[in-house]
Order: structure tokens, then C-alpha cells, then sequence
């Protein structure tokens, strides 16, 4: 509420207005994320949707709701929570923060992978606080591979694995 108000009072200040729109995943259709995983990917189509809808109307872009969805059903994000194998499930995501990590947990715990063995492979950059979240990630998984990448500020694999508390670890 007090995001709210902060908001409105500057926009009152600059002599604009704010239209705020609540999400309801009730009005989409059932395969209106065909290519998006996750809470977070989904709030921001519904977002994109609303937006482009709103310029619509007010006739700063001239795009018809047909168009929108189907545009949007018809959207992917490689490198975000994208399946790259089936037969095994491997998933590539390349969350590059915390929120994207805990993103990823997120998802990945929604769509229960109950597989025997599941793995991942990371590799983070030195700079990047990941700590607070290896439990989490320790706890999904039956292996952990800790890699590096050898560019820009790459965190050493060794560092890495001894963030993790796990009793299935490989360098």
C-alpha cells in the first residue's frame, strides 16, 4: 500500500496518472504459456499482454487481442528454464542472480521432476552471492557438478563445491 501511494503521489506531481491492473491467470487460456515456465515468466507475459492491450486501446500501437496472445503463446526464452532434452530431462537455465536462482528452485520444485538422479551442473561468476542458496539447490538434487568457465570473473569450481554442503559433489 505504501508502494501505492508513493507511486500516485508522484505521478500526481508530473500530472499523470497510473492504471494499476491485477493479474488473474483466470482469464487466460489453458496453453496461453506454451513455451514459458515458471511464476515469474508468467507474470511477465500477463504484463506484456496488459500493456500492449492498454496501447491498443488508446490507439498508440494498433494490434488486435488475437494477435497479442498469439504472440505470446508463440514466445520462448532460451537460456530460461529451457528443456533441451527429453530422454534425459535436462533443463538449461542460465539464472544469473539470486531472484533468477530462486526462480529456478521454484519452478523446478512446481513441475516435480521425481526422477532417480537428478544432477546439475553450475558454474557461477565470482562476484555473485550464492551461498544462502546451495542449501536449497543441495536439497533438489542427487549431484552436484561444480564447473567454471574460465571467462570474465568466473568463480574457481574448488571455491564453489565448498559452498555446498553435499554429500554428492564433483569438480
Amino acid at each position: 500500500q505504501t508502494i501505492k501511494k508513493t507511486l500516485m503521489n508522484q505521478a500526481k506531481q508530473v500530472n499523470n496518472k497510473i492504471n494499476f491492473i491485477k493479474h488473474n491467470n483466470k482469464n487466460l487460456e489453458d496453453n496461453f504459456f506454451k513455451h514459458l515456465q515458471g511464476q515469474h515468466q508468467h507474470l511477465n507475459s500477463f504484463l506484456a499482454k496488459e500493456l500492449i492491450t492498454y496501447l491498443s486501446k488508446t490507439k498508440v500501437v494498433k494490434l488486435k487481442e488475437k494477435k497479442i496472445i498469439k504472440s505470446i503463446q508463440n514466445t520462448s526464452w532460451p537460456g530460461r528454464f529451457q528443456k533441451i532434452s527429453q530422454n534425459p530431462t535436462v533443463i538449461y537455465d542460465v539464472a544469473h542472480n539470486l531472484k533468477g536462482i530462486e526462480a529456478f528452485i521454484e519452478t523446478f520444485k512446481k513441475l516435480q521432476y521425481n526422477h532417480n538422479n537428478k544432477i546439475l551442473i553450475c558454474g557461477f561468476e565470482y562476484n555473485k552471492k550464492v551461498k544462502k542458496i546451495t542449501k536449497q539447490l543441495g536439497l533438489l538434487f542427487d549431484e552436484i557438478i561444480c564447473t567454471e568457465t574460465r571467462v570474465r570473473k568466473s568463480m574457481p569450481a574448488k571455491k564453489l563445491k565448498n559452498l555446498f554442503q553435499h554429500n554428492n559433489l564433483i569438480i
